[in-house]
């Protein structure tokens, strides 16, 4: 018994030594292999430099066993006086570089559909130099979705590529114009996962490569990530972007000047809106994509949940009577790239308007500010269904606010129509808007509602509205706006038709006409015809001369 047990034990021996020794000589030959491969690395990367750039690196490690492949310090320096393609210089410092799962086999074989399993950069620093991109030039911002949908990659004779995982973490990122000395895009701390990436080879252009996005996934999260544009910047906190379902979902989108608002209301030349805008959750809903970027990007619904827009207007300031103001569908004819939504809707937000002087301010608040746009495009040939808008608020929380617009595409002269209702409340929460635009108030009286229909014309607004109300009063202002003139506040009340209808009469119509300049944005055209219609349905003389000005249109 004890025989068969020492045989045994000679037995397992034997295997434990030829196990150690095969193992030895596989760490051997990986050893060698690796040192091998790490040197003919180093004399590619360290030769000649690559398109303009220079690659150094502290270390690196090959591990044949896990098929993987480490840098340490990795750094990408753009050569003295010279620019790489597109005029853009790309500087870069990544301490932690690893590629993961390397199809060894594949790349002895010579076969020419690659496929890696993860990239890994670890507390990248990665800063570009480059021009802005000029927003107004159609020609600028075709040629950069065109760079999106079919770029250089020089990949010698690959067919194709795919990554499983290219994983950032902690990634610092940069867009610098130097010629402005400017911020364009800076990110910090950011962590962005995107998985199978697919790059295909351009059939007519072999230098080329194609992004395949179909089975594309992609997630950011940020801890201070923003554009700058103009005096403003755009910041968001997280994305999620998954190419099968169509979805993108962003998350705490802001929209804010780079200085406090009012020192830049003292700082414009001309009357100009500053904004401010938030939105928690934003989620885009693409149509079917089923290869490269798409052109035009065709998305079936956008929603956005609780927008916060604050408007401000320093009405102090002159207004610039040289520009021009262009309507949405004028808008999306002159679009640089492509798109189309079927869809855009917003729900439960806060619209806030604030009007100054540098003295005081003016605030008007919807509440419950919801809207939908339908048929928004900028393809010429799906340009068939006006661009439709409807808007529903409630002003100060009491009176319900309903606006229906309607922009033909087909008519260049930006003509487009009106339809508002307005429900019931105090007449007193337009004073706001009164007293900064008429020097008016209403010192009381009760709306039962607003009908009003008008067709904005390209030199002049038309309509008709019909506004109920009951027991009206009011004052008008001295010019600084501080205290009544007493004796036009009398003249206007004894002028100014207290009810609609008037007790045995019938219900009054009126007409509304102003003249459109210009250099009215939508906003006023919104506002102006319902200030108009107020005025024309509370004094008859401003009714009459709006009638006459359209008899005039007639001859």
């Amino acid at each position: 018994m004890s025989g068969i047990n020492s045989q045994k034990k000679k037995l397992f021996i034997r295997w434990f030594l030829l196990l150690a020794a095969i193992v030895l000589v596989g760490l051997f030959l990986n050893l060698m292999a690796s040192r091998y491969v790490e040197q003919q690395i180093r004399n590619v990367i360290t030769g000649e430099p690559h398109r303009g750039y220079r690659i150094n690196y502290n270390s690196v490690h090959v591990n044949l066993l896990t098929f993987s492949l480490s840098f340490r310090d990795v750094t990408l320096v753009p050569e003295k006086n010279k620019r790489s393609e597109k005029g853009i210089r790309i500087e870069a410092n990544i301490p932690v570089f690893r590629i993961r799962f390397i199809p060894l086999f594949s790349l002895l074989t010579g076969n020419k559909n690659i496929k890696i399993g993860e990239v890994l950069c670890k507390s990248a620093r990665i800063t570009v130099s480059g021009e802005r991109i000029n927003r107004k030039s159609t020609k600028d911002l075709s040629k950069q979705i065109s760079r999106l949908r079919n770029f250089h990659m020089p990949l010698g004779d690959l067919q194709s590529l795919t990554l499983r995982v290219l994983d950032f973490k902690n990634l610092n990122f940069s867009w610098i114009d130097p010629a402005e000395k400017d911020t364009l895009v800076m990110g910090r701390d950011m962590n962005l996962r995107a998985e199978h990436l697919y790059l295909k080879r351009v059939k007519d252009k072999p230098e080329r490569m194609h992004l395949m996005l179909n089975k594309l996934r992609l997630q950011i999260q940020n801890k201070k990530l923003f554009w700058q544009t103009g005096n403003y910047h755009l910041s968001f906190s997280g994305a999620r972007f998954d190419a099968q379902s169509g979805r993108l979902y962003v998350q705490n989108i802001h929209f804010f000047p780079k200085k406090n608002r009012y020192l830049l209301a003292r700082e414009l030349k001309y009357r100009k809106g500053i904004y401010e805008i938030s939105i928690p959750d934003m989620n885009v809903d693409f149509k079917q994509i089923d290869g490269q970027f798409p052109q035009p990007v065709v998305i079936s619904q956008m929603y956005i949940d609780k927008p916060r827009v604050n408007i401000m207007v320093n009405t102090s300031l002159p207004i610039d009577q040289n520009k021009v103001k262009l309507m949405p569908n004028a808008l999306l004819r002159n679009a640089g790239f492509k798109f189309s939504f079927d869809s855009l809707q917003f729900s439960n937000g806060k619209l806030v308007v604030e009007e100054t002087n540098n003295r005081e301010s003016v605030f008007l608040t919807f509440n419950q500010f919801n809207g939908r746009m339908l048929h928004i495009t900028s393809v010429k040939s799906a340009m068939k269904k006006p661009l439709q808008m409807s808007i529903n608020a409630r002003l100060e929380n009491e009176i319900p606010v309903h606006y229906d617009l309607k922009f033909p595409y087909s008519l260049y002269d930006q003509t487009f129509l009106i339809n508002g209702y307005l429900g019931g409340g105090q007449l007193s929460l337009f004073n706001p808007v009164l007293i900064s635009n008429a020097g008016l108030r209403f010192d009381s009286g009760k709306l039962e509602s607003i009908v009003f229909e008008v067709r904005v014309h390209p030199s002049y607004v038309r309509g008709t509205m019909t506004m109920l109300y009951q027991n009206l009063t009011g004052s008008v202002l001295r010019k600084d706006r501080a205290k009544d003139n007493k004796l036009l506040s009398w003249v206007v009340n004894k002028v100014v038709k207290s009810d609609n209808p008037l007790s045995g009469d019938t219900v009054r119509v009126v007409p509304i006409f102003f003249e459109r300049k210009p250099y009215h944005g939508l906003g006023v055209l919104l506002f102006r015809p319902l200030i108009n219609g107020m005025a024309a349905s509370t004094v008859s003389a401003i009714a009459r001369s709006n009638q006459k000005s359209i008899d005039r249109l007639k001859k």
